[in-house]
C-alpha cells in the first residue's frame, strides 16, 4: 500500500471514530433548578433548547390572595404604604433534563412530567399537566385556589 493511501486509510478511520465519539455528547443529561415565582415558565426555556421542541406555559389564574407574596421591599429595597407588588409565591423547581433533540416525544413528555412532580413537592395550591400537540408541549394548569380558598379544577 502507498503511504497516501495508508494515511487515508487511518484519517479517515480516525474521523469515523471520533464522529462515533462524539455523538453522545450531545445527549448530556444537566440537572436545572429554578426558584421564580414562575418556576415552570422559567425552566420552559431550558427545556425549549434541551428537547429540541417548542414548550409553552400558562400561567393559572390566582384570585386567592394566599397564592401571592408581596415583592415590593424586594424590588425597591423600601416599603410604600397602599402600594403592594403582588407575584405568585416563589417555587423551586429541580430535574433532571435529558438533552437529546432527537428523542420521541414519550421521552420529552417524561422528562418534562419529572419537572411537574418536583414542581408538586412545594406543596403549593396549584397543579399543571402537560399534554402534546403538533410538536409543542404545553404546561397547563388543572388546579387552584379560589378566592374562598377552595381547590378548584381549571379547564384550559
Amino acid at each position: 500500500m502507498n503511504i497516501d493511501v495508508k494515511a487515508s486509510v487511518f484519517l479517515s478511520i480516525a474521523l469515523a471514530a471520533t464522529l462515533i465519539l462524539v455523538k453522545p455528547a450531545f445527549e448530556q443529561t444537566s440537572t436545572s433548578s429554578v426558584t421564580d415565582p414562575r418556576p415552570l415558565n422559567a425552566v420552559s426555556d431550558v427545556l425549549e433548547q434541551a428537547l429540541g421542541a417548542p414548550v409553552n406555559y400558562e400561567d393559572p389564574p390566582y384570585p386567592n390572595v394566599g397564592d401571592l407574596e408581596d415583592i415590593q421591599l424586594l424590588q425597591y429595597g423600601h416599603m410604600t404604604p397602599g402600594y403592594q407588588l403582588l407575584v405568585p409565591r416563589r417555587a423551586t423547581v429541580t430535574g433532571a433534563i435529558l438533552a437529546k433533540p432527537d428523542s420521541s416525544d414519550a421521552e420529552k413528555m417524561a422528562t418534562i412530567e419529572t419537572l411537574l412532580v418536583s414542581y408538586r413537592s412545594n406543596q403549593l395550591t396549584e397543579d399543571f399537566k402537560v399534554e402534546q400537540a403538533n410538536g409543542t408541549f404545553y404546561i397547563i394548569p388543572t388546579k387552584a385556589l379560589s378566592k374562598s380558598g377552595v381547590a378548584i379544577a381549571r379547564r384550559p
